[in-house]
């Protein structure tokens, strides 16, 4: 049986190290979530009931409302509809010098936010109604600001089920997740983020909620979504400035999406500052090869100083040759091979 002086003892040291190891346990999860890309693991915890049905009031709250708009205004964003309004929304504008870029951005953000098609038309047209710099400021803000309506929506309102339904619907998804789970580092996880921004042509929308499942922060989508709408906000307005002389040609059965991309191949081709822009683009396009290849560098002067190394260690050796061990495993050997040599002469001694 144990004293009291002994189970004290063992009870402080028991607390002590309890208290250690909560310590090292919050000190580790400081500095894992201090700097990291992702939300600490606690924020995918198992929602509640009520916490579901409120999330699914306000999932159908947002898409009746971008329902509204889209059945309201959709015929509005297109060219046709354009070349008929283009006085009447210049005019409104011309009355309201503030208010005329605030309510644009307003709608973008909408546009954006919300999933509806037509935002990539609403730059192009900045470009047709601004000045520049104005349009680009116009097109840059309403892609950040729609882009950071819709993670907070898909975050907030949909939650955890946003991860499980496209993990399981979503080939694309499972993609993306392979590629951030993948990379090593924060270097890493960055040049993935862009890659799939610029050279992965996944929806806009669709980066946006798939950004949000994986549990990227907030902080960080923002960053990266600042610098990655920079050459298509510049872009698109540049390509809406040709806009002025070619909506005149523009009738009933014009398809808006390709006449666009048509003026914007048209732009890239013309235009001395758009081809400046696209070459900003084709930059941030190759930035994740670029964030990489001090990696690949090291790796590669790591693989030829290994073999490098082998060479030097088999240089001079015949194939048959073992290499140098220690002086106890070569004593060894010499007593081995004596002792064979006695047991070979006594055999033959005794036939």
């Amino acid at each position: 049986m144990k004293s009291p002086k002994t189970r004290t003892t063992m009870e402080r040291s028991a607390s002590s190290s309890s208290i250690k190891r909560d310590k090292s346990r919050s000190t580790s999860s400081r500095t894992a979530s201090k700097g990291s890309i992702k939300e600490p693991a606690n924020y995918k915890r198992k929602s509640s009931k009520l916490t579901l049905f409120l999330r699914f009031l306000g999932f159908l709250a947002l898409f009746a409302l971008a329902a509204f708009v889209y059945v309201r205004y959709g015929d509005a964003l297109s060219l046709h509809a354009l070349k008929n309004s283009k006085e009447k929304i210049e005019g409104m504008i011309t009355r309201n010098p503030i208010l005329g870029p605030i309510a644009y951005v307003g709608f973008q953000s909408a546009c954006v936010g919300f999933n509806l098609p037509g935002a990539t038309f609403l730059a192009t047209c900045a470009g047709l109604f601004f000045p520049q710099p104005l349009a680009s400021a116009i097109a840059y803000t309403g892609y950040m600001l729609g882009a950071m309506i819709s993670f907070i929506s898909w975050r907030l309102i949909l939650g955890d089920s946003v991860h499980s339904f496209l993990d399981t619907s979503s080939t694309m998804f499972k993609k993306m997740e392979r590629e951030i789970k993948n990379a090593d580092n924060i270097i890493d996880t960055v040049a993935s983020l862009i890659f799939i921004r610029y050279i992965a042509f996944f929806p806009f929308w669709f980066v946006n909620a798939s950004q949000a499942a994986m549990g990227i922060s907030f902080s960080y989508f923002t960053l990266l979504t600042a610098f990655s709408t920079v050459p298509g906000a510049l872009l698109y307005p540049m390509t809406g400035r040709m806009l002025r002389q070619t909506l005149s040609e523009v009738t009933v059965e014009t398809n808006t999406s390709e006449f666009v991309q048509a003026l914007f191949i048209k732009a890239i081709y013309e235009d001395p500052a758009a081809q400046a822009t696209f070459g900003l683009l084709v930059f941030c396009a190759l930035l994740p090869v670029l964030l990489r290849l001090p990696k690949l560098f090291l790796t590669a002067g790591e693989a030829v100083m290994a073999a490098t190394e082998v060479k030097q260690r088999t240089r001079g050796r015949s194939p048959t040759t073992r290499p140098a061990t220690s002086s106890a495993e070569r004593k060894r050997e010499r007593v081995l091979k004596k002792a064979q040599r006695e047991q070979l002469a006594a055999s033959k001694k005794n036939s």
